[in-house]
């Protein structure tokens, strides 16, 4: 007769643990999908694997799991037995359920931001809540979606969120997702316009210059009816500056005096910051105004022109003036 030693199936030697994200949260239970994890127990064909909650069950093949399963700690340890069809040898193994924990979302504070006008519409910095909604937690990453379907599948992600144009009331749905487990939750961004005034860029103010010396005097309130749409009635509540640089402009500092002409800085071309401020909202908008210095030709008086009296006509010729504009 015939000794045969058959081998007994050997499972992976690193295991992973088998990961949920914690939707059921705060449960810390989530249904597991044991089939599933087959490929990473082994790549073995020929082989029927069964799932414990025990290694003395995975030996003895008795009170096998279904194959979903709902957790009953976290980290649970999951044992399996790996029988060959062929020859029924098996060996036993074990990996463990993980249910992670989901990220903490934080509804932020709504967004204001001021209009260009009587439409209810901004550009938003949805960027501005980020550490708000993350609660200040490193390893999160945040991403904004137009609709909550797209949020919770991640797709279609707003490409710009520091430029984003939004209207009054407007909801933006936040996903914050762990980098390390991959699991995610969301908010929601509310965004909100205050009506600002109407801000026109103006076209430049032009100067011609007598002596071009690149310099010249501008009478600043020629542009202020072109930025503001017309003249301003009394008690609009709308003011209009004129600052040297975009810092001034932002916060109202060192405006230039308007009861007296401008005396541009650059030479030849200088652009000034406008700022349009609505005392009934607090909202203020913001153009540039470019200011022209033109040279301008220079003319030399030329001599006397003398014509003979040939005509006939007394003290009357005809004159080529063009033959003095060399």
């Amino acid at each position: 007769f015939h000794l045969i030693v058959n081998p007994i199936p050997i499972p992976n030697v690193n295991i992973p643990d088998f990961e949920q994200c914690d939707y059921n949260a705060p449960t810390g239970a989530e249904v597991f999908d044991l089939g599933s994890w087959i490929p990473q127990i082994t790549g073995l064909s020929g082989v029927t694997i069964t799932f414990y909650d025990n290694p003395a069950d995975a030996q003895t093949q008795t009170a096998a799991l279904p194959n979903f399963y709902t957790n009953t700690s976290n980290p649970q340890q999951i044992w399996f037995n790996i029988a060959d069809n062929v020859t029924g040898c098996n060996t036993t193994g074990s990996f463990n359920l993980v249910v992670n924990l989901l990220p903490v979302a934080v509804t932020p504070p709504a967004i204001f931001e001021c209009s260009n006008g009587t439409v209810l519409t901004a550009i938003f910095d949805l960027t501005v809540n980020e550490a708000a909604i993350r609660n200040g937690v490193p390893g999160l990453t945040v991403s904004w979606y137009t609709t909550p379907a797209d949020a919770q599948s991640g797709n279609f992600p707003i490409g710009s969120p520091s430029t984003y144009p939004g209207n009054d009331n407007d909801i933006i749905y936040v996903r914050v997702q762990d980098d390390a487990t991959g699991c995610f939750s969301t908010t929601t961004q509310l965004l909100r316009v205050t009506q600002g005034p109407l801000a026109v860029t103006p076209q430049p103010l032009q100067y011609c210059d007598p002596n071009n010396d690149g310099f010249g005097e501008f009478d600043l309130n020629d542009a202020t009816d072109e930025i503001t749409g017309g003249p301003l009635a009394p008690g609009s509540g709308i003011s209009v500056s004129y600052h040297e640089t975009p810092d001034d402009a932002n916060i109202g500092a060192n405006p230039i005096p308007l009861n007296i002409p401008y005396n541009n800085i650059d030479p030849w071309s200088q652009i000034l910051y406008v700022r349009v401020f609505y005392t009934l909202t607090g909202c203020a908008n913001y153009v540039q105004l470019k200011l022209n210095v033109n040279r301008t030709p220079e003319a030399t008086e030329p001599a006397d022109y003398p014509l003979c009296d040939t005509t006939g006509a007394v003290h009357f010729e005809a004159f080529n003036l063009t033959t003095r504009i060399p």
